[in-house]
């Protein structure tokens, strides 16, 4: 037992599409308060309230503020923006955990919010998914690529099992490697059959 099965942390999902939207249900099932679900567009945001009863905005500052974890699930060529914005915007980062799915980044595209005192990590499903349905029932049962210090890594591992995964931890320096293969082995793979 850790001591993340005490107290589970409240969450804001900043990119409430397929993954966020699956990420949140998976959350709030392990115990999590979704804070906030937070998209851009209101057809997102929608698409969201059908699965994860929750708050929605589309105030990130407002949802990065009103929770112990901020989980980036938007586009991997927006992490960097988002965090930047964030960080610029938001009072209090110190002490919040600010979580980036994407597959190709490693913890230097979160590296504005760390400057202001949160911990990051990069959690990666090395999972691909069609909908939040698919994804809602592949999640569990998945690899999850995990850049992060050592001294957060038995944090990590409990939050990945929050979300019935498993933990593969990668030295952050061969995040890129680790992406490439995941498209090699996924993508490539299907082309080739």
């Amino acid at each position: 037992m850790t001591n993340r099965d005490a107290d589970k942390e409240s969450v804001s999902i900043i990119g409430a599409g397929k993954v966020g939207t699956a990420v949140a249900f998976l959350l709030k099932q392990a115990g999590h308060e979704i804070a906030y679900l937070y998209a851009r567009s209101e057809e997102t945001l929608g698409m969201a309230r059908e699965y994860v009863e929750a708050p929605v905005t589309r105030d990130a500052k407002a949802a990065a503020e009103a929770a112990e974890i901020v989980l980036l699930t938007v586009p991997d060529d927006a992490i960097a923006d988002m965090a930047n914005h964030l960080a610029e915007s938001c009072e209090g980062l110190g002490g919040k955990i600010v979580i980036h799915m994407g597959g190709a980044h490693g913890l230097e595209v979160v590296a504005s919010v760390k400057e202001r005192g949160a911990r990051v990590l990069a959690v990666h499903p090395l999972q691909s998914f069609a909908d939040v349905e698919g994804a809602i029932v592949s999640l569990p049962r998945a690899f999850f690529g995990v850049s992060c210090g050592q001294e957060d890594r038995e944090w990590a591992r409990g939050f990945v099992e929050d979300l019935g995964g498993h933990a593969i931890f990668l030295d952050d320096d061969r995040k890129g490697l680790y992406h490439a293969a995941a498209v090699i082995a996924c993508n490539l793979m299907a082309v080739l059959v």
